[in-house]
């Protein structure tokens, strides 16, 4: 029989919780926590911002639902090159992980991008700390190296999005 400290992994825990689910309990994941996304300000050597620097609304004023609700705008923001569409049914923001490489690699998928994506690619590499960022070949869909899904739908959201 397994003893209690074993780590299984997901495919494995699913067999043998079904089995007895008394025995076993779920392992905390492994690995550093990803580090929070970096405020876009300013700074002296920031060659791309416009005159004036960088103007983004706070977060204090978005109030999000535990599950990373927000009500969408009014109105579409017009001043950004690109534009996110929301979900038809619920109106979330598309924004989801996606696990690859057998549950070991963990990327973030923001779909649903009209326009100038690359962009919108450079700023969520910014807003996520510099993490890798790339534009899917369809052209509609961005791919952020980590799991930075509840950063995203906040810097979306604060967009105007």
């Amino acid at each position: 029989m397994l003893a209690r400290s074993v780590v299984l992994s997901q495919r494995l825990y699913g067999r043998v919780a079904r089995r007895s689910l008394a025995r076993f309990r779920p392992v905390a994941p492994r690995g550093p926590p990803t580090p929070p996304p970096r405020a876009l300000l300013p700074s002296a050597n920031d060659k791309d911002a416009p005159p004036g620097g960088w103007k983004f609304p706070s977060f204090e004023h978005i109030k999000a639902l535990p599950n990373g609700w927000t009500p969408p705008p009014k109105e579409p923001p017009k001043d950004h090159p690109f534009h996110v569409d929301r979900t038809k049914t619920g109106g979330h923001l598309p924004v989801y992980s996606r696990l690859r490489n057998d549950n070991t690699k963990i990327l973030t998928r923001i779909r649903k991008v009209r326009g100038d994506v690359h962009a919108l690619a450079k700023l969520v590499r910014e807003a996520c700390g510099g993490t890798d960022t790339w534009v899917h070949s369809n052209g509609h869909t961005i791919y952020v190296h980590g799991d930075y899904v509840r950063h995203v739908k906040l810097f979306l959201t604060s967009l105007g999005f």
